[in-house]
């Protein structure tokens, strides 16, 4: 055989697979870009949504977080105000007994028999039991009213973040 008629074949199967190869690689190609390209548009629009998401997330936790400095703000200066009222009250009923106990004082020392001074002695006790009783009842009283005030912003604040969460779970 000649060089020329052994190439022949060679070059007819070389043409062949060419062709088939072209004839397969023609409607791949588009079924390719097309693929490519729903998958590049699914991408880009999964990247749009997740950024969207996540800067909305950012907004709502910036917010809860300033939302929470002011609660605790509000709750402090509540709290500041109330101590002060109760540390008011309480000198007020420390002046007020060293008052009575001044008084008292004198009346004893005023008694002239163990009877006067025995009898003043029980009105006296009696007195002070009932004092300490009144201070002890206004005090808690007013404890009582300075935790219940500086829990109102804190409890609307975390209201407010269990009903935000409770929502976006119910979304």
């Amino acid at each position: 055989m000649t060089a020329k008629k052994a190439k022949a074949p060679q070059k007819k199967a070389t043409k062949a697979a060419t062709g088939n190869v072209q004839a397969l690689k023609a409607p791949g190609e588009t079924q390719v870009e097309t693929q490519a390209t729903e998958v590049t548009e699914k991408i880009m629009t999964t990247t749009k949504a997740t950024t969207a998401n996540f800067e909305k997330l950012t907004k709502d936790a910036s917010a809860l977080g300033q939302e929470q400095v002011e609660a605790l703000t509000q709750a402090g200066s509540v709290f500041a105000k109330g101590f002060e009222d109760i540390l008011k009250t309480y000198v007020s009923i420390s002046q007020d007994a060293a008052e009575k106990n001044a008084a008292a004082l004198k009346t004893l020392m005023g008694c002239k028999t163990i009877n006067d001074f025995s009898a003043a002695q029980t009105k006296l006790a009696q007195q002070q039991f009932e004092d300490f009783v009144a201070a002890s009842t206004k005090l808690s009283e007013l404890g009582l009213k300075v935790t219940t005030e500086t829990l109102e912003p804190l409890n609307a604040q975390a209201s407010k973040a269990i009903k935000k969460a409770t929502d976006a779970l119910a979304a």
